[in-house]
């Protein structure tokens, strides 16, 4: 009996070795860290808090903030035009490429996304729209500093990206060591992961865009994984006959557009090169409002 029980475990032993090693599940050391935001965490809350809050709206917190849905994301607008892609190239571009955060916050019934990003310099016809004091203000707490750069509000829940590629992760069966996010690719590539396995193969994953007609988003993804060439090849065939609603853009200032600089809504391409030097808007409208809270204060004493 001793023997037959011995051969059975002996058995099961050798089956359970054989089992394909595809069981990848902790995914989170795979995404880019958020290290840059880390020391303005409390600035962050406090833009947000200054920029959003309402007659008795309760203050955000990072209680209110969804970790996991933490986005790092590269600015790829010129990616395409490289005439090969490998792991050294992808690197280099990472190193020098203008990048950003998503935050995703849920407070009571709304979820309020918010981008983080570093300031760049305003042009010279920006700074003709802003006072002294405001391109003070600007210097002080906005250029070449991580800072908030806008926030929209969203009755929906939060696009869980992370999800969507952890599923075509599990799909093909294929062990990865790193990803990364990436905007502006194209046209209609507008957002996309990128997966290196542990061969350092590169492989592009669409999040957002438009492919042969096709809409893809969180709620519509498409699992397919694409090589460099290929992804390439998708962007050049697109011929856009009217502009494709872009997710990264940004209505600054959410659902109060009364004190938005000229009180014209301003959009911001927020992965975009180009767009970046507005980003100056976003402290401006936190400043202004900044200002008459003090000026509120000041009076009520």
């Amino acid at each position: 009996m001793k023997k037959i029980l011995v051969i059975i475990i002996s058995v099961i032993f050798i089956f359970g070795s054989c089992i394909p090693a595809f069981a990848q599940s902790n995914y989170s050391n795979l995404y880019d860290d958020a290290k840059d935001i880390k020391p303005i965490e409390n600035k962050i809350l406090d833009d947000l808090n200054t920029a959003i809050i309402k007659d008795n709206q309760e203050k955000i917190s990072f209680d209110n903030l969804d970790y996991d849905g933490i986005l790092k994301i590269y600015d790829a607008s010129d990616w395409l035009e490289k005439s090969e892609f490998n792991l050294d190239e992808l690197n280099s571009l990472i190193n020098n490429s203008i990048r950003f955060y998503r935050l995703y916050f849920h407070l009571n019934n709304d979820y309020i996304n918010a981008t983080v990003t570093k300031g760049a310099e305003p042009t010279d016809d920006l700074s003709k729209e802003y006072s002294n004091e405001e391109i003070a203000y600007l210097k002080e707490n906005v250029i070449g500093k991580w800072h908030v750069q806008s926030y929209a509000y969203d009755k929906s829940n939060n696009p869980n990206y992370k999800q969507n590629i952890e599923n075509v992760i599990k799909n093909s069966k294929t062990e990865y060591s790193k990803i990364h996010f990436a905007a502006n690719l194209s046209k209609n590539i507008h957002f996309a992961a990128i997966l290196i396995t542990e061969n350092s193969e590169i492989q592009f994953n669409i999040l957002e865009g438009v492919v042969n007609n096709k809409t893809i988003n969180c709620d519509n993804p498409d699992d397919t994984l694409y090589c460099f060439e290929e992804l390439k090849e998708i962007a050049e065939k697109h011929t856009a006959t009217s502009e494709v609603d872009d997710p990264l853009l940004i209505e600054i200032g959410g659902p109060t557009s009364d004190e938005k600089p000229n009180n014209k809504p301003i959009i911001i391409a927020t992965a975009s090169a180009g767009a970046s030097i507005l980003i100056a808007a976003a402290g401006i409208i936190i400043f202004i409002k900044k200002k008459k809270a003090k000026a509120s204060a000041e009076l009520s004493e």
